[in-house]
């Protein structure tokens, strides 16, 4: 993970405008996900010169989208940047190996519950993708909080392991300590990336 000052430049990159979803099978990844040596400059001009002109109007950087999301959610734009660089490294193209889509690497069955067909959205196209994103998000924040869990690492956490496991967890008697070391670590690196090493998870 990039520390905030690198993320913060990586942020002004221009969006890639998609035209038409990709199509590999589940767990074929993109680039951006097979190529951890490959410099972040490298991998950000792969992913502007793979993807279609689209004719649909779309942020002008990633950061714009980002802080658009940001303004209607109450999120920080900075941890939006910093889960999307953790997901997808920022590659609007992205397909993990359980079908996970897009920047924020959605999966199918979170997309059809927060994605309605009649809206018609996208999950290859990054706006539809973060939009998607953050509306679970603001649910998992609802939710996690009517459990008495009011802080954004739990909200990371979730994201990650999924509300069901963090409810397994509490029904336990268990805490944050008793969070499996990969979840711990999910959490840690996005906050890391989104606010420097002084943001303990």
């Amino acid at each position: 993970m990039p520390p905030p000052q690198e993320l913060l430049r990586l942020a002004e990159a221009p969006l890639p405008p998609i035209q038409n979803s990709p199509t590999p099978s589940p767990g074929e990844h993109s680039s951006s996900l097979n190529r951890p040596e490959e410099t972040e400059e490298a991998h950000m001009a792969t992913v502007a010169v793979t993807v279609t002109a689209t004719a649909a109007p779309q942020p002008l950087t990633y950061r714009d989208l980002f802080q658009k999301a940001a303004a209607e959610s109450g999120f920080d734009w900075r941890l939006l940047a910093a889960l999307a660089y953790r997901e997808s490294r920022l590659d609007p193209l992205a397909v993990g190996q359980d079908g996970e889509m897009g920047l924020m690497q959605i999966l199918p069955s979170t997309w059809d519950e927060f994605a309605p067909p009649e809206e018609a959205l996208e999950p290859f196209a990054p706006e539809d993708n973060v939009q998607v994103a953050v509306r679970y998000l603001v649910y998992l924040q609802d939710t996690l909080a009517k459990w008495g869990l009011v802080e954004v690492k739990w909200v990371l956490a979730a994201y990650n392991w999924g509300p069901d496991n963090v409810r397994q967890l509490l029904d336990r008697g268990e805490g944050w300590e008793q969070l499996p070391s990969l979840q711990r670590r999910y959490v840690h690196d996005i906050l890391g990336a989104a606010f420097g090493p002084n943001e303990d998870d």
